[in-house]
C-alpha cells in the first residue's frame, strides 16, 4: 500500500505543480530535490525508530495481556524513545538542514525545505512506533486500516495549488497525525497509555531551547571552521545536552533500555552458535 502512495505523489505532485504553473522541467527538478535529497534525510531518524521496534515490541508481545500496568509502562517507554529521537533530529535539522544538505548534496533548496518540515517528524515517528506496536499486540488489521485513514488523508491534502511543494510534507504530516491519533485510541482502549503525559511533552519541550543553542553555536563556527566540523560540534553538542537532560528528568530509563538491547543481543548470539 505505502507503494500506491508513493506512485501516487511521484505522479500526481509534479502534474499539479505545472498545472499551477510551475515550468514542466522546474516541476520535475523541485519534486527531485526533495524526495532525492530532503526527504531521505527526514526519513533517517525512522531507522533509529524501526530499531526499537525490533528491540522493545517483541517484548510487548510476551506480556500477559491481562497485566495492563505492565504493558502500559512498556508501550510508553517505546513512545517516549520514538519522541526523542524525533526531537534529536529536530534539532539538528531545523537550524543545519541546509549547511546539511550544502555539504552532503551542493544544494540550498532541499536542505531549506528539509528545516521548514522538520516538525513533521514528531507524527512520523509516533506514527512509525505506535503501527508496530499494535501489529504486535495482534491487531493488524486495525493498523492497516489507520494506515489507510492517514494515506487518504495524504491524497486529499496534497495541494500544490495553495503550498507548492510543500504539499508532500503536509500531507504526510496530516496523514500520521491522523494515523496516530487513531492508532493511540486504539491502544488505550488495550492499555491505559501516556499515564504520565507530562513527561512526554517535556520531551518535546526541552528540545526548542536546544534548537536555539544549535543556533547559536552555527553563528559563532561557520566560516571559521570546515563546514563538516562546524555541523557536527553546533549539531553534537546540543544533542547530546538533550540526552542527558532526558536522563536527569527520568523521561527515557537508559538501564531499562540498556538490559532490554543486552538481553536481544545475547539471543541473537546464542542462536548462532546453535
Amino acid at each position: 500500500f505505502g507503494g500506491v502512495i508513493g506512485a501516487f505523489t511521484a505522479i500526481v505532485i509534479p502534474v499539479l505543480l505545472i498545472k499551477y504553473g510551475m515550468e514542466k522541467s522546474d516541476a520535475s527538478a523541485t519534486f527531485g530535490r526533495v524526495t532525492g535529497m530532503a526527504m531521505p534525510l527526514l526519513m533517517a531518524p525512522t531507522t533509529l525508530t524501526g530499531a526499537l521496534s525490533v528491540v522493545l515490541i517483541p517484548e510487548i508481545a510476551t506480556i500477559k495481556h491481562d497485566d495492563k500496568s505492565a504493558m502500559s509502562a512498556r508501550i510508553d517507554g517505546s513512545i517516549n524513545f520514538a519522541i526523542i529521537i524525533a526531537a534529536l533530529f529536530t534539532i539538528l535539522y531545523i537550524p543545519l538542514g541546509k549547511e546539511i544538505t550544502t555539504f552532503v548534496f551542493k544544494d540550498e533548496f532541499s536542505g531549506v525545505y528539509l528545516s521548514n518540515v522538520a516538525l513533521m517528524l514528531y507524527p512520523l515517528g509516533l506514527n512509525q512506533i505506535s503501527t508496530s506496536i499494535l501489529n504486535s499486540m495482534g491487531l493488524e488489521k486495525k493498523s492497516f486500516f489507520n494506515y489507510a485513514v492517514g494515506a487518504a488523508i495524504l491524497m486529499i491534502l496534497a495541494l500544490p495549488k495553495y503550498v507548492g511543494i510543500y504539499a508532500v510534507a503536509i500531507g504526510g504530516a496530516a496523514g500520521s497525525v491522523i494515523s496516530s491519533f487513531l492508532n493511540l485510541n486504539a491502544l488505550n482502549k488495550k492499555a491505559r497509555i501516556l499515564d504520565n503525559p507530562k513527561k512526554t511533552a517535556l520531551a518535546i519541550l526541552l528540545s526548542f531551547p536546544l534548537v536555539a543553542l544549535t543556533c547559536l553555536l552555527k553563528n559563532l563556527l561557520f566560516f571559521k571552521i570546515p563546514p563538516f566540523f562546524a555541523i557536527a560540534i553546533s549539531g553534537g553538542i546540543p544533542m547530546l545536552l538533550y540526552l542527558a537532560a532526558c536522563v536527569a528528568f527520568k523521561i527515557f530509563d537508559v538501564t531499562r533500555f540498556y538490559k532490554t538491547t543486552r538481553k536481544k543481543s545475547l539471543k541473537k548470539r546464542d542462536k548462532s552458535k546453535e
